[in-house]
């Protein structure tokens, strides 16, 4: 046990641990405004008041605007664009935030700017 705490001790797998678990936290955060939050009031602005993850193309017969995505899906093909607009917000705001922490890391590792 003690050469398993100066293993973690003196290299970065605490480090990347603690980044693997803060990474899980962030995407259940992320997913909850996306899903429980943002996609609501977009739906409710666009009007119809469905839940966005509904919208879809019908392709076959036997399939309705009224039905939900997976209803539809389980009668036939249909192109799930509500989906789509729903993991597309997702990698959104999963980009910007990576994008603004890389930045801040790479300004804290280059050090104070003088």
């Amino acid at each position: 046990m003690r050469g398993l705490k100066d293993y973690l001790a003196k290299s970065q797998a605490l480090d990347v641990l603690l980044a693997l678990l803060l990474a899980v936290a962030l995407v259940k955060v992320v997913d909850s405004l996306v899903v429980d939050i943002m996609m609501p009031l977009i739906s409710h602005f666009l009007g119809g008041g469905r839940d966005m993850a509904n919208y879809f193309i019908p392709l076959v017969p036997g399939t309705h605007s009224d039905m939900t995505y997976d209803e539809a899906r389980k009668i036939g093909a249909v192109v799930g664009y509500g989906q789509f607009i729903v993991a597309l917000v997702w990698f959104i705001i999963i980009a910007t935030l990576a994008g603004l922490i890389v930045s801040g890391l790479r300004k804290e590792k280059d050090g104070p700017a003088e």
